[in-house]
Parts: C-alpha cells; structure tokens; sequence
C-alpha cells in the first residue's frame, strides 16, 4: 500500500512538472531520481485529463530519454498507439503526433527524427496513420511544421513495414 501511494505521489509530481513546462535539467533529474534498474518509480498507463501519458508530453518536450525508457519496457510499448481522449485539445493524437506538432528547431532535428522513427517502430500500422479529430494525419502535420527530415524517415519505415 505505502509503495503504491509513493508511485502515484511520484506520477503527480512528474504529471505537474510537465504541466509547469519545467525546465529540461529539473524533469529528468525527477525521472532519473525515480528510475532504476529497470524499474520506473512511476505509473506509466496513467493519463492526464486529456489523455495523455507520460509519452505523450515526453514526445511533445522532446524528452528522448524518457521516450526510450518507456518504449524500452516490453510491458509498456503499447502505449506508442495510445491516443489522446476525443474531448480534450488536442483530440485523438498519439505520441507521434504530439511530437510531430512540435514547432521546427534546427538544433533538434536530428533527435527529432530519431524519436519519431523510434515511436514507430512500436506502433502499429493503423496507430501511425491515426486521424486527429479534426481528420489530419501526422504526414499532414509534419509537412505543415516543416519536418522534412522527420517525415522523410517515416515514409521509409512505413515503406518497409508493409
């Protein structure tokens, strides 16, 4: 009972952190704090009030590493293809799509494409071509922010994928 009410206090304090936009050095030393030996000090499945997981708003900051180590837990990789709730803003999103939305940052390109290929490669074929509720896809939002690099890395896997 004691250990469940540490990951939820610990779930809140990192939900809140991301809602904050705290800055990077303070969300991963909260992650690192909490993350050991391949056990995460944290409820993963849980969802904010919009929907979104823990690798929604890690793919929307740009948080490869706590990306990686969530996708990285075999338990947790379904959570690539989960989408945000139809009632919130943004409706019906993925991980990949929040990372797609993402404004373009020449400094980032390269983690940016390398996040979106590694949110692909654990999601499946209908999660990656998820229709928002407005009825845009993530090659739509990718090609209106500019990621050209990103969506370039996406065809290809899609291409070999099917």
């Amino acid at each position: 009972a004691q250990k469940k009410r540490v990951v939820e206090r610990n779930t809140e304090a990192l939900f809140h952190l991301f809602y904050m936009r705290a800055p990077y050095d303070e969300v991963m030393t909260a992650w690192r704090q909490h993350r050991a030996d391949g056990y995460i000090d944290f409820d993963l499945e849980a969802v904010d009030g919009g929907g979104m997981t823990f690798l929604h708003h890690a793919a929307r900051e740009g948080y490869e590493t706590i990306l990686q180590d969530i996708l990285g837990l075999q338990e947790h990789q379904h959570l690539a293809n989960i989408t945000t709730y139809a009632s919130a803003k943004p409706n019906c999103w993925t991980a990949l799509q929040c990372l797609a939305d993402k404004p373009k940052d020449s400094r980032t390109i390269q983690q940016h494409a390398s996040m979106a290929y590694y949110l692909v490669e654990h999601m499946t074929q209908e999660a990656v071509f998820n229709l928002t509720g407005n009825g845009t896809c993530v090659f739509h939002q990718l090609t209106a922010r500019g990621h050209n690099e990103t969506l370039e890395v996406l065809l290809r896997i899609v291409k070999n994928k099917s």
